[in-house]
């Protein structure tokens, strides 16, 4: 099941934000930074950020807003979150931008993925978006050959982000919607 996060749901989002960060980034972010990553700290700047967004999943960084979206497995726990919404530092209004899509490794190869692609590229189209684009780091051949599968293509576009303290070489990824 994909629904909108609500502020109740931070531990849960910090549960995921934290494992599908030590999962799919060991190797690429330090084992300092990764093993320093706090519970308490992640679900409180989810908490405050869904809180600052007015509900509905909606949160914002600068002057761009998305919605996360939460996936539940079977049992209804929280394996998976995606948010999408305005592109941020691009300006093209009809090109929104898929945030994130983070996975507890449990829930890797189970579908959960798709479906939180599929929702949140549903959610840009709906709110008038005709592409999107999505950050992906360079070395991250399994988010990369997931993207590719669903009709993501790199466009050419790189930077490497240092707002973590440490350089991560990013590639960015474009796709039409409504495919």
């Amino acid at each position: 099941m994909i629904r909108p996060a609500a502020p109740a749901d931070a531990d849960m989002i910090a549960t995921v934000h934290i494992a599908a960060w030590r999962g799919a980034y060991r190797g690429a972010m330090p084992d300092s930074y990764l093993d320093g990553l706090s519970l308490e700290t992640v679900s409180a700047r989810w908490r405050r950020r869904l809180e600052d967004g007015g509900g509905d999943g909606r949160f914002a960084d600068g002057d761009a807003s998305a919605t996360l979206l939460l996936g539940e497995d079977a049992t209804g726990r929280v394996v998976g979150i995606s948010g999408a919404g305005s592109a941020r530092g691009l300006d093209e209004p009809t090109t929104g931008e898929l945030w994130l899509i983070n996975l507890d490794p449990v829930a890797w190869g189970t579908g959960v993925g798709a479906d939180l692609l599929a929702s949140a590229t549903g959610l840009l189209g709906a709110e008038g978006c005709h592409a999107a684009v999505l950050w992906v780091l360079e070395t991250n051949g399994r988010a990369r050959r997931f993207y590719e599968k669903w009709g993501w293509r790199p466009d050419g576009v790189t930077r490497v982000d240092q707002s973590f303290g440490f350089p991560l070489a990013e590639v960015r990824y474009r796709r039409p919607l409504g495919l």
